[in-house]
Formats: C-alpha cells, structure tokens, sequence
C-alpha cells in the first residue's frame, strides 16, 4: 500500500478548489499525512495593444495571503502548512511538491 505522508492542495480560491479541500482534509486524516494548502499569484502581465491594463492594488498580494490563511480545515489534528507563492501557477505547484515531496 501506498505510504501518503503529504498532500499539496493547490487552491485559486475557485468553487472546484473548495469542493476539493474536504477530500484532501479526509485524505490527510486518514493517512496521519500532513496537508500543504497552497496559492500561487500569477504574477501580472502587461499587454500593450489597444487597452491600457490597470495596475493591480497594492494589498493584493496580502489580501490573496488573508483569503489563504482563512482556509477552514475541519479537523483542527490534521497538521497543515500554509505556502504563498508568485510566479507560474504550473512551476510553482510542482516546485511545492517536489520541494514537500508531497504524493
């Protein structure tokens, strides 16, 4: 059998990433595995063309770090570390499970 010592949940704050959580939550209750929760800020891209891109408010990336914190895990015995990343949604989350060597 398969050994699971961490699960890397990836949120976007997204409806699918909430209905996803209660199953890595079970996941890390039931295997004694640790939950990584995770968000990675895309990192803004400016396009010059026919529109002007305004820039993104200053506490964005605390706010985005606020909603991440206010995750609700519901058994308060699952250990759970809190990751805030910039940068490719895709190379970020990878480097998070390389580096967590999550399963």
């Amino acid at each position: 059998m398969l050994t699971i010592h961490t699960i890397l949940h990836p949120t976007d704050f997204s409806d699918h990433s909430a209905f996803a959580l209660p199953l890595a939550c079970a996941l890390a209750r039931d295997h004694g595995a640790r939950l990584v929760l995770l968000h990675v800020a895309p990192r803004p891209v400016i396009v010059y063309g026919e529109g002007v891109i305004p820039p993104l408010a200053d506490d964005y990336p605390e706010r985005l770090r606020e909603e991440l914190h206010q995750l609700q895990v519901p058994d308060p015995s699952i250990p759970v570390d809190r990751q805030f990343r910039e940068g490719d949604p895709v190379t970020e989350i990878l480097a998070v499970a390389e580096d967590t060597n999550a399963t």
